[in-house]
């Protein structure tokens, strides 16, 4: 998402979300796309969304405090943490689950999950990214396959 400068306040989508729709257009050719998600990896979904919030929330305090935007709260974090949301936040299951699903609509190359935003618990990130490579990345892989 980005801000349209001719519309403050408005985001608008930085990849058309034409691609996720039925009949959507595809990537130019030739074109390689990067996405980076926030998000986090916990044994289970809830335990990423109690994580994730702290560092989520203080960093848009501090955003919002510098650009008069106002206080962010739960519920706004809760919906982007649901499916086709912006954040990747849950079980590895479900978050493998989220990255397939916008590779089919995107195709892209690459995946960068930001877990942690200063407020994380060092135990905490280290469980995630060892959650993302033993669990989610495997699952990525077999969902993304080509057939021989």
């Amino acid at each position: 998402m980005d801000r349209d400068p001719r519309q403050p306040g408005v985001v608008r989508p930085a990849l058309s979300t034409r691609r996720c729709q039925p009949g959507g257009a595809p990537a130019p050719a030739g074109l390689k796309e990067s996405v980076a998600a926030l998000g986090l990896v916990a044994p289970s979904k809830k335990e990423a969304l109690e994580r994730f919030y702290p560092g989520w929330c203080n960093l848009n305090l501090e955003r919002g405090r510098l650009r008069g935007w106002p206080a962010p709260d739960r519920g706004a974090s809760l919906v982007q943490n649901e499916a086709h949301g912006a954040y990747h936040g849950g079980d590895p299951d479900e978050v493998a689950e989220r990255m397939v699903h916008l590779h089919g609509c995107l195709g892209h190359m690459r995946h960068f999950l930001q877990g942690d935003s200063g407020w994380l618990p060092h135990e905490h990130l280290l469980e995630s990214i060892t959650l993302l490579a033993t669990s989610a990345t495997f699952r990525l892989v077999l969902a993304t396959r080509k057939p021989l």
